[in-house]
């Protein structure tokens, strides 16, 4: 078959952030590696990501419609469900027997309510063992119900859900990516002396141990963490090098450095190899001393960022973050003593939050001398997460008010109700925070570098 997988463009999901979220693009890896699958089987595969490409949802679709698939995969997130709803809208006009797959995290959290009547099959959970079998259902060779993870619907309309698929136990088991498939001069990095430079993101495990109120990561792949061996990442990472001209990569991993024994391996593979590259990851600040740091830059690594989350440190507690502030500290003094750039996360509207301790986030923030810019993002009740449990009860302060996807939005959206304040005051006061947070000339001008001094002139007016 002509399989063609998709990724519509996300960036208006930023809103008045869309260009400057947009300087975190990164490849959809999970399309890469059913293509991969289906190549090996062999389909002939198209692989469209509309961000990277800088399509709108229309000129998506009529590429697709030009390419004249058998089968068509999107995949999508909770904040981009309306971009992926509009899309298969288009298609089902355009190419009505075309059948249309549905994947990724909103699907599988959600299962027969994430799936429109413009969707014929979902699939739920890690696909890439059930992809083949998913595909002989499309041909019409195997029956919907015999495959794990499917979501479908009957001739009358009603959807019947197999459940959640079993995640994937091997992840040795899987195929490298179709990076050929990629728009690959989409993703060059930004910044400093690596501006220009090929960048592409790589995965070193999935599954998250920890209990983060805000996170899903372990509602979708599990809190019992699985690694692929060092020999088959050192085997990814040479090809992206030597084959794809990318000396950069972004490691994507939930906590980079829990495995210690692993990132040690891999740096010591990574100084053996002296291949041309560096990257980059995210962990917990708890996570990592001296000696791990210096480690893991001789190997190549040239970022880092760490979760702050808040600056309060009962609303830590409530968020089951489990880090404290002394931690974090001590891990961005240790990684501009390296001469690391570090970034980190953060966020407002928070469990039990007042206006008071968003202030106290921004200073706690502006304390850190080693931050050159941080993100200040409205917390989002996602699917699958004990921040959605806690909205939907009241707890802490919390109302939920509204289930419209299109609003689940770290900036100019939101749908949590803190302690009296409406999601539009704490877009006002994210926008006043986010400016305080970065006046200083250094914030100032690392911003302007990174993203661009129109695009931040225009986050900063709200237009």
């Amino acid at each position: 078959m002509r399989v063609l997988l998709v990724q519509p463009a996300w960036e208006r999901t930023f809103g008045r952030m869309g260009r400057v979220g947009a300087a975190y693009a990164s490849p959809a890896l999970g399309l890469g590696l059913l293509a991969s699958l289906s190549r090996g089987a062999g389909h002939e595969v198209t692989l469209l990501e509309g961000q990277a490409e800088g399509e709108s949802v229309a000129q998506t679709a009529a590429r697709i419609v030009a390419s004249a698939p058998d089968v068509v995969g999107l995949s999508g997130m909770t904040p981009s469900h309306s971009a992926v709803v509009e899309l298969a809208g288009l298609l089902k006009a355009l190419l009505p027997p075309v059948p249309l797959i549905l994947g990724g995290v909103h699907v599988t959290l959600l299962g027969a309510e994430a799936l429109p009547p413009e969707i014929d099959y979902g699939f739920r959970g890690e696909a890439e063992e059930q992809w083949l079998p998913l595909l002989e259902v499309v041909a019409g060779r195997r029956e919907p119900g015999s495959v794990p993870g499917l979501v479908w619907r009957l001739p009358d309309g009603r959807v019947i859900d197999n459940g959640v698929a079993p995640v994937v136990a091997d992840l040795d088991a899987l195929p490298q990516v179709a990076w050929d498939l990629y728009h690959l001069d989409a993703y060059r990095d930004t910044v400093g002396a690596r501006a220009g430079v090929r960048f592409f993101s790589v995965l070193l495990s999935r599954g998250c141990p920890f209990p983060c109120v805000f996170c899903s990561a372990a509602a979708l792949q599990g809190r019992r963490l699985r690694y692929r061996s060092v020999d088959h990442v050192m085997t990814e990472l040479r090809a992206l090098v030597e084959r794809h001209d990318v000396h950069h990569v972004i490691f994507q991993d939930s906590n980079l450095t829990v495995n210690r024994r692993l990132v040690e391996e891999l740096c010591d593979r990574l100084e053996e190899a002296r291949l041309d590259l560096t990257f980059e990851g995210w962990t917990r600040a708890d996570l990592v001393d001296r000696e791990l740091l210096v480690r893991l830059k001789r190997a190549g690594l040239v970022r880092i960022q760490f979760g702050i989350e808040s600056g309060n440190p009962e609303v830590l507690r409530l968020l089951k973050k489990h880090v404290s502030h002394e931690q974090i500290r001590a891990a961005f003094r240790l990684a501009g003593e390296l001469g690391l750039e570090a970034s980190c996360t953060a966020m407002m509207g928070l469990p039990g939050e007042t206006e008071a301790e968003v202030w106290e986030t921004v200073r706690f923030i502006r304390s850190i001398p080693e931050i050159d810019h941080s993100p200040l993002s409205l917390a989002v009740p996602y699917p699958g997460t004990e921040l959605r449990r806690m909205a939907e009860a009241g707890e802490h302060g919390l109302r939920l008010v509204s289930n419209d996807w299109d609003r689940y939005r770290r900036y100019d959206g939101g749908v949590l109700e803190v302690n009296g304040q409406s999601p539009e005051a704490l877009q006002r006061l994210q926008r006043r925070a986010l400016i305080w947070m970065h006046l200083t000339p250094r914030r100032v001008w690392a911003t302007v570098q990174r993203f661009g001094l129109v695009n931040v002139i225009r986050a900063a007016l709200g237009r």
